[in-house]
């Protein structure tokens, strides 16, 4: 009887673990394309920027994202139907290539 309820448990947990594995929302593919093209790309042209006294570059990348909204959005809306549905390797092969063109377009 044991053995059962134990095989039962690891069945129920390994199918929770992957639901929620592979069920990501928009939301969470918005997150990955902040975190892996958008962020690091004003990183970039913040650091090739003229220095603020003061700011720091957090700062000055979250100002930057402030005054470019549209680029932000656009980023996003470009790039979310590509990598949704798709597995992790993919999307850091898009996100990989995408930040590299957004970092060519910030022509520092």
């Amino acid at each position: 009887m044991k053995q059962h309820t134990v095989a039962s448990l690891f069945v129920a947990f390994f199918s929770c673990l992957s639901l929620s594995v592979f069920a990501q929302t928009d939301e969470d593919y918005t997150a990955e394309i902040m975190q892996h093209i958008v962020d690091p790309c004003f990183k970039y042209s913040a650091d090739k920027s003229e220095p603020i006294p003061e700011v720091s570059e957090s700062e000055m990348v979250t100002l930057m994202k402030l005054m470019s909204p549209d680029a932000v959005q656009d980023t996003i809306d470009v790039t979310l139907p590509v990598v949704k549905d798709k597995p992790i390797e993919a999307r850091m092969q898009v996100y990989e290539l995408s930040l590299k063109l957004c970092i060519r377009g910030t022509g520092k």
